[in-house]
C-alpha cells in the first residue's frame, strides 16, 4: 500500500468535505481510499472498479484522484530511480537515515493524527479576517493568556447561521491541522454556536422576527396532511427513544416508511438534518416527520437554524414537526405544516384520517345494512303482493284451462259421436251401394244380353252367311242402287268369306 498516497487522499477528502459541507464518508469511505492506495488506478476503467466509486463519483472526483495517483506513481518512480542510482556505495548512509522522513511527509502524518482529535473549544473571537471563501480569526481564552488560530469555510459559517463578530464568545467544533506551506497549526472549524442562553435568545428572536416578516408562520401557507397517507418520511436518530414511541403508536394502516438517520443534538446536527431533507425531498412521499425529544436551548439549536428552515421550505409535501420543548418553540416547528410536541402526537396525526375513514366506513356500513334491511322488508312485501297477483292470475288461467278442457271434452265427445254416426251412415250407404250395384249389374247384364241378341240379329255378316253380298265402288262407297254404277265401273263384291272384284258390263233396273 502506498502510504503517502493514502495520506494525500485523506487530506483531500477532508478538504472536499469541508467545501461541500458534508460528512467525510459521503465523499469516500476509508475502505475506498485504502483500495485506491493499494491498487493505484490510473484510468477511468480501473478507478470505477474500486468499491464505492461509480459513474457519479467518478464525474465528481475522478480527475483529482487519478492525478494524485499519477503524482504518487511519478514520485515513487523517481524515488526508485534515485535509489537505484545511489544504491551502490550508500548502504551505510541509508542504514543511518532509515527512520528519517521529509518535512512534507512528517506534516502529512501529523495531520492524519490530528484529524482524529475532533474537539469543541470555547473562546472569544478576535482579529477576524474575511476572505472570499473562508474566514480567519483568533479564539482567545477569557480566563488566561491563551489563543488559537482558527480557519473556517464561508459555506460552513452561513450554514451555522451565526454572524461572527469581534468579541463574540462562541463554542467552535473542529480539529487541529498544520498548514504545510508555512508549518503553522490552525484549528479548522466545522461548526460554531454562540455561548449562553442570552445570545441564543437574541438570535432566536431576531430570526423569528425575520420569518414573521416574510410570512412563513401564516396559517394560509401551511398545507393540510393528505387524506389516508401511506408513504411517510422520518428524520430522527435511530438511537433515541422517540422512534420507538412513534412506531409503537402508529396504526397498522399499510404505512411505508423512508427513514433517514440523523443527529438531532446541538448545532452539529444541522448538516445531517439538511442532508436528510435533501435526500427525502426527491422521494415520492405523502408527509415528512422530523422528531426529537425535549431539551435545552443549546440542544435544540439546530432546529432554529436558518439554513435548515430554508431547506425545509423546499420540501414539496407536508412536514410534521414533533420536537419537544420547554419554553421557546423551535422555529422549524413554527414553519412546519403541522406542529406537535411528541412523537406519539405525530403518529396520532397520521392515524387521524385513517381512523376517521374507519369510522366513516362503520357509519356507512350501518347505514348500508339499515337501508338493506328496509329494502328487504319492502321487497318482501312486494314479493307477497306479486305472489298474490300471480296466484290470482294463475287461478284465473287454471279456471279458463278447466273450462276449455271441459269444452274440449264435449267437443271430443261430439266429434266422436258424429264420427260414429257418419261411420254408421257410411256403412249403410256402402251396403246400399253394393246392393244397388248388384241390382244394376244384373239389369245391365240382362240389357247387354238383349242388345247382343239384337246385334247378332241385325249383324250384316249374318246376312252374308245367308248368301247376301255387299257391293262397293272403287271410291269405297256402297252401291245401293243400279243408278250408282255405270258401265265399265269397277266394283268390289263382299261375301261372307271374302270379296270379288268385277267390272260392270251392263245393268238392268227392275
Amino acid at each position: 500500500m502506498n502510504t503517502s498516497l493514502l495520506q494525500a487522499l485523506v487530506l483531500w477528502r477532508k478538504d472536499r468535505a469541508q467545501r461541500e459541507g458534508v460528512d467525510l464518508f459521503r465523499i469516500l469511505s476509508n475502505r475506498s481510499l485504502e483500495e485506491i492506495a493499494r491498487k493505484l488506478p490510473q484510468t477511468k476503467e480501473e478507478l470505477i472498479q474500486i468499491s464505492g466509486i461509480k459513474q457519479k463519483k467518478y464525474a465528481q472526483y475522478g480527475r483529482d484522484i487519478i492525478k494524485m495517483v499519477q503524482d504518487a506513481h511519478t514520485k515513487d518512480s523517481s524515488r526508485e530511480e534515485n535509489v537505484r542510482k545511489e544504491k551502490e556505495g550508500e548502504e551505510e548512509r541509508e542504514e543511518t537515515y532509515r527512520d528519517v522522513e521529509s518535512v512534507g511527509d512528517f506534516i502529512d502524518r501529523t495531520n492524519k493524527t490530528l484529524g482524529s482529535l475532533e474537539s469543541r473549544v470555547r473562546g472569544e473571537i478576535s482579529s477576524i479576517q474575511w476572505r472570499k471563501s473562508c474566514v480567519y480569526f483568533t479564539l482567545k481564552d477569557t480566563k488566561e493568556e491563551a489563543s488559537l488560530s482558527c480557519f473556517m469555510w464561508a459555506t460552513d459559517v452561513s450554514l451555522c447561521g451565526v454572524s461572527l463578530q469581534e468579541g463574540m464568545e462562541i463554542i467552535a467544533s473542529g480539529f487541529p491541522e498544520v498548514y504545510k506551506p508555512i508549518g503553522k497549526m490552525t484549528f479548522r472549524i466545522a461548526v460554531v454556536e454562540p455561548v449562553g442562553e442570552g445570545a441564543l435568545k437574541m438570535a432566536y428572536e431576531a430570526l423569528k422576527k425575520k420569518f414573521e416578516t416574510e410570512g412563513l408562520f401564516d396559517e394560509q401557507r401551511k398545507r393540510d396532511l393528505p387524506f389516508l397517507p401511506t408513504r411517510i418520511g422520518i428524520i430522527t436518530s435511530r438511537d433515541g427513544a422517540v422512534i420507538h414511541d412513534f412506531l409503537n403508536n402508529i396504526g397498522k394502516h399499510g404505512f411505508h416508511f423512508e427513514f433517514c438517520n440523523s443527529r438531532v443534538e446541538g448545532q452539529m446536527a444541522v448538516k445531517d438534518l439538511i442532508a436528510s431533507l435533501q435526500t427525502l425531498r426527491h422521494r415520492d412521499l405523502d408527509a415528512l416527520v422530523i422528531m426529537r425529544g425535549g431539551g435545552s436551548a443549546e440542544s435544540l439549536q439546530a432546529f432554529n437554524n436558518e439554513a435548515l428552515i430554508r431547506e425545509a421550505l423546499k420540501v414539496p409535501f407536508p412536514i410534521i414537526s414533533a420536537i419537544g420543548h420547554h419554553q421557546d418553540v423551535p422555529l422549524l416547528s413554527l414553519v412546519a405544516d403541522r406542529m406537535v410536541s411528541t412523537p406519539t402526537a405525530a403518529a396520532l396525526a397520521l392515524n387521524t384520517s385513517w381512523e376517521e375513514c374507519a369510522m366513516l366506513v362503520m357509519q356507512r356500513e350501518h347505514r348500508l345494512f339499515s337501508m338493506f334491511g328496509e329494502k328487504l322488508v319492502f321487497l318482501g312485501k312486494e314479493i307477497d303482493r306479486q305472489h298474490r297477483y300471480f296466484r290470482d292470475k294463475m287461478d284465473f288461467i287454471f279456471d279458463r284451462f278447466r273450462m276449455v278442457q271441459s269444452m274440449l271434452d264435449r267437443c271430443v265427445l261430439f266429434v266422436e259421436k258424429t264420427i260414429t254416426q257418419k261411420k254408421q251412415f257410411l256403412e249403410e250407404t256402402k251396403n246400399t251401394l253394393i246392393l244397388l250395384f248388384r241390382n244394376t249389374s244384373i239389369t245391365k247384364q240382362t240389357m247387354i244380353a238383349r242388345c247382343k241378341q239384337l246385334l247378332e240379329a241385325y249383324d250384316p255378316k249374318r246376312q252374308l252367311k245367308l248368301g247376301y253380298a255387299f257391293v262397293k265402288k272403287e271410291n269405297g262407297s256402297f252401291v245401293k242402287s243400279v243408278d250408282d254404277v255405270g258401265k265399265d265401273d269397277k266394283i268390289e263384291i263382299i261375301v261372307y268369306d271374302g270379296s270379288v272384284r268385277a267390272v260392270c258390263i251392263s245393268k238392268d233396273k227392275e
